[in-house]
């Protein structure tokens, strides 16, 4: 998935009370939102430094690196988003990590070394104010019309659930409106006792990032657990897709646009929706199309229904199944294995027992039908 002129503001809900006199940011920033290009996406990050955190902080700090570095980066640092990053803890505690800044290929190493320097706060935890400075950079410093905020936190607030709540429908509902994203983590996502006697954990994520009622699991990365960096990323990546893509083409009407699909073909197509409409064949019925799978032969048939047909009308009970041989086990057929001799421990030679190495005669790399001759020699006291 591209990300084109995303404004991704990243909350990590967590400790903070916010007022105009927070902690100078620790990354200053030579590259703030132009004017003359304000079609940007504005991107703020805040993470939760409460106590409550535990190894669940370095998961929010790495979740946001891995998100704008990296190879599996899907924030692009190509000049066209600009993020933010604020820990919260208390309210006096709360400091601006990383100042609004443009993303390109002249700091983005920078940023990422400076997001993984950040030091945890501790103490308590107070969201309501990391709410209110998100909304302050977005209303004095962000320039374009696509905002996100992206709210992580383990929920154990200490402020007031409904000033929270409020908050977020004035964040949704603000002139250019900021779609709000949230992660659980950490307390969050194993506790069940509510939250302020009336609301837990994942209702609280729910109601903060959808008012409308959309709380069946739309978007995907609204109000979901994180148990490590990568479901960070993936989460936001997801519901960031969700927002961006809305209304767009829906093939299979599960409420997640096309695009945000996975689609391992890379032809703009759902992987599910190419299997429904033929395009794609699934032999195995796990969703991802055959020409996806593991395939040495190029005979279009997955390795593993190339060497076992299965049950009757199973999911490997396709045309061509079966005619594979697979010596040694390994669920790669015989033919695409090196040439010459395959010699595979069956318990080592030492075992006794009956143990001993498996032999399988030389065939031809990527020629099927080639005859596979396997004999199994025993040591002395099998």
């Amino acid at each position: 998935m591209s990300i084109r002129t995303l404004k991704l503001v990243a909350v990590y809900v967590g400790i903070a009370f916010i007022n105009v006199g927070i902690a100078k940011a620790v990354c200053s920033t030579s590259n703030p939102p132009d004017p003359q290009n304000p079609e940007t996406t504005d991107i703020i990050f805040v993470i939760d430094g409460s106590g409550s955190v535990d190894t669940e902080f370095n998961l929010q700090k790495q979740g946001v690196i891995d998100s704008i570095c990296g190879a599996g980066a899907f924030i692009p640092a190509d000049g066209s988003t600009a993020i933010a990053v604020i820990q919260f803890s208390d309210a006096a505690d709360l400091r601006v990590e990383v100042e609004l800044t443009v993303l390109d290929n002249t700091n983005i190493d920078d940023i990422c070394t400076c997001i993984d320097n950040i030091s945890q706060i501790g103490n308590g935890t107070e969201l309501l104010p990391a709410l209110q400075k998100a909304e302050w950079i977005f209303d004095n410093e962000a320039l374009g019309a696509q905002r996100f905020l992206v709210v992580s936190t383990d929920a154990n607030i200490t402020d007031d659930v409904n000033s929270v709540l409020q908050e977020c429908q004035d964040l949704r509902t603000a002139t250019t409106p900021v779609q709000i994203c949230t992660v659980l983590v950490g307390w969050g996502c194993t506790q069940s006792p509510p939250l302020q006697d009336f609301l837990d954990a994942e209702d609280f994520m729910k109601d903060c990032a959808n008012a409308d009622g959309r709380h069946a699991g739309e978007p995907i990365g609204n109000y979901s657990c994180a148990s490590d960096a990568s479901d960070y990323g993936v989460l936001c990546e997801e519901c960031l897709c969700h927002f961006l893509h809305a209304g767009e083409t829906d093939c299979d009407s599960n409420g997640v646009p096309d695009i945000c699909e996975p689609d391992c073909n890379n032809n703009s197509i759902g992987d599910v929706c190419d299997i429904r409409d033929g395009t794609s064949v699934d032999c195995n019925s796990n969703d991802i199309p055959d020409e996806c799978e593991p395939e040495c032969n190029t005979n279009g048939i997955d390795d593993a229904c190339d060497i076992d047909c299965g049950t009757a009308g199973g999911e490997c009970d396709v045309p061509g199944c079966g005619q594979g041989t697979d010596c040694n086990g390994n669920s790669i057929p015989d033919e695409c294995e090196t040439n010459g001799l395959y010699i595979g421990t069956q318990g080592g030679l030492a075992g006794g027992g009956g143990e001993g190495v498996s032999v399988c005669g030389g065939h031809q790399l990527g020629h099927p039908g080639t005859r596979v001759t396997c004999v199994t020699l025993r040591d002395e006291k099998g």
